[in-house]
């Protein structure tokens, strides 16, 4: 669990280069409003920090973390993966690849109801 969250967050792992990373930073750019409603927006990187937080930064995304992290220890394989996880760090959601309209449609639901 990143260090500077206290509630539910939106885990972001991506990767710099990752053609649909890039390809979902409009939907990312979306949710950061909603996200900073309740709701922490965290880049998860396996890479280093200052690399995700500039590469996100190219998109207009500004997380309210940044975090090095292995990412087989959270169960991802692939990326982008988002993880929608409680305080305790439970996984309430997990989605995989470049999103379609229902899966986003899935996570702001999921955002404004926790």
């Amino acid at each position: 669990m990143p260090k500077n969250v206290s509630g539910t967050a939106l885990l972001a792992f991506l990767q710099p280069g990752c053609r649909f990373c890039g390809a979902i930073m409009p939907f990312y750019r979306d949710l950061q409003e909603q996200a900073r409603k309740g709701t922490s927006l965290v880049g998860m990187t396996s890479g280093e920090e200052k690399t995700l937080r500039a590469y996100l930064a190219g998109y207009g995304v500004t997380p309210d973390e940044v975090v090095h992290v292995r990412f087989p220890e959270y169960g991802v394989w692939a990326t982008p993966t988002l993880q929608l996880i409680d305080k305790t760090g439970k996984v309430l959601g997990q989605w995989v690849g470049q999103l379609n309209s229902q899966q986003e449609a899935d996570i702001k639901e999921r955002l404004l109801k926790d």
